[in-house]
């Protein structure tokens, strides 16, 4: 065995950083099956109780029917009224919640089973039957002997029908919730196993290598008395790059906020091209997926927002992919054509991430976007845009020019689509705007809609005529304002400017 050289050194890094990062993405990895396998079950939880609470409801809409035909005092047969009143409600909204989804009752939007949607279709009839009466009862409100006679008998013949049907769909609701558990089980067993396996390989052809090439130094070094400062210094070159080497792989599993926002343009390249301008980005997480993009390339601008699927780290990781993609395409391709831009980008980023339209498998991403090519020579502007909007400023009016509905990327994206180019003018005058849509989207107000487009215009007149600095102050005040004590939803960019 030779000692170790530099040749030797370098690939023993290249495979400790490789084991690291392995490392790092099954521990990730193995949270996000433990996060997902817990909303995952706390949804089931909620279907499973409202579903063994419709067997309770519907016996006490029967037991309210029977009541109210026994005669009583009018201040409880009022109570008894009111008790029917509000089980029918919950009654019918449950069921409702239970096939389609209701968020007011915490149920998920999902898609239920073919055997659950097969018990409902069966149980149909005898819900419906209930229910007609039922609601004819109440419409009504006269409560008399013959009227509460003839609902009992419609309850007490479909009740018996329903129950049995109910407890079935309770009983395979419950059951494929702990098959979902099962399989999140088994996945991170898997998981577990992949990166016990990564260490195992990380001792077996790191560690062990690594141990073995230092004891031979140290012997070697020992007989040799007279090439002991040589290789003293190699010793300690060769633990200060590993250690080295492994802060640089902690830093960057900690600084993926930093490396994003390394890829933004700089204030002071606005500063020099704008007269005057303002930039909004804040991600949902720590990083996320929304981008904006500058370029100055034969004397024109490029200015770009971007909105890439997902946000988070799938969002991060995406805009790093396309802000590579745009800057190869108009390197390449095209820098003054901003519809030819987005046609190459939706191509060049199909392939780049290996979409395949026929692929049902693949987990579908993409991106909208807004670019506008600027000559400021002429103050012309050529704006194209796949799903997101320009918005320009003039006298008080604000017009916008929408994007494409196609969006760029995805794999239900046309390779072959043509966008539109839109020429315009840029006055002195004119202020442009563009965002994503996390800022339409953010939910408040007292019902908690989104805060819209509309709004959105409505903003831009109201603080016109304030430097486009202290608009950002009023845009971030105002959607603070809107959204309150609620989380926010979304990535959120926008960006304004005035040319010189």
């Amino acid at each position: 065995m030779q000692p170790m050289n530099e040749k030797r050194l370098h690939n023993l890094k290249l495979v400790y950083g490789i084991a690291l990062a392995f490392i790092a993405l099954t521990l990730l990895s193995s949270s996000f099956l433990m996060q997902y396998a817990i909303r995952s079950n706390g949804g089931d939880s909620r279907v499973i109780n409202l579903s063994g609470r419709q067997r309770m409801l519907s016996q006490r809409l029967t037991k309210c029917v029977l009541a109210l035909e026994r005669p009583t005092f009018q201040g409880v047969q009022n109570q008894r009224v009111k008790e029917l009143t509000e089980s029918f409600a919950s009654w019918k909204a449950a069921h409702l919640g239970l096939q389609r989804g209701d968020e007011k009752l915490g149920l998920p939007q999902r898609e239920n089973s073919a055997e659950i949607r097969s018990l409902f279709a069966e149980m149909e009839p005898f819900f419906t039957a209930m229910r007609n009466e039922l609601d004819r009862l109440l419409r009504d409100g006269t409560f008399n002997p013959a009227d509460l006679h003839t609902t009992a008998e419609v309850m007490l013949t479909n009740e018996p029908r329903f129950l049995p049907l109910m407890d079935k769909i309770t009983f395979q609701f419950d059951k494929e919730a702990k098959e979902r558990i099962s399989s999140m089980q088994r996945l991170e067993m898997i998981v577990l196993v992949i990166g016990l396996l990564i260490l195992a390989f990380e001792f077996h052809f790191v560690f062990r290598p690594s141990l073995s090439q230092l004891t031979l130094l140290m012997t070697s070094l020992s007989r040799k008395g007279e090439e002991l400062e040589v290789a003293n210094r190699e010793l300690q070159t060769t633990n200060g790059e590993l250690e080295e080497s492994q802060e640089r792989i902690l830093e960057s599993l900690n600084c993926a906020q930093v490396i994003q926002g390394s890829i933004l343009p700089r204030s002071e390249s606005f500063d020099r091209l704008f007269s005057d301008w303002l930039t909004i980005y804040k991600p949902c997480d720590i990083v996320g997926g929304d981008l904006y993009w500058l370029r100055e390339i034969n004397g024109r601008l490029l200015l770009a927002v971007i909105d890439c699927t997902g946000h988070g780290v799938p969002g991060a990781i995406m805009t790093m992919t396309v802000n590579s993609v745009l800057n190869h395409v108009v390197d390449t391709i095209s820098a003054d054509d901003p519809a030819r831009i987005l046609k190459e980008l939706n191509r060049v980023l199909q392939e780049t991430l290996h979409f395949r339209r026929d692929d049902k498998s693949m987990v579908d991403a993409g991106l909208d976007i807004i670019l506008c090519c600027i000559d400021p020579t002429t103050r012309s502007m050529i704006c194209a845009g796949a799903g997101l909007s320009l918005y320009l400023l003039t006298d008080g009016t604000v017009t916008e020019i929408k994007g494409e509905r196609q969006g760029i990327g995805y794999s239900t994206s046309n390779p072959d689509s043509v966008y539109t180019n839109h020429v315009r003018d840029l006055g002195a005058a004119t202020t442009c705007y563009a965002t994503t849509d996390g800022f339409f989207d953010e939910s408040g107000g007292e019902k908690g809609f989104g805060f819209g487009r509309q709004r959105f215009k409505d903003m831009i007149r109201k603080y016109a005529h304030y430097p486009l600095q202290k608009q950002k102050e009023y845009f971030v005040q105002t959607l603070d304002e809107w959204r309150g004590t609620r989380k926010q939803r979304d990535d959120i960019t926008a960006i304004g400017f005035r040319m010189k």
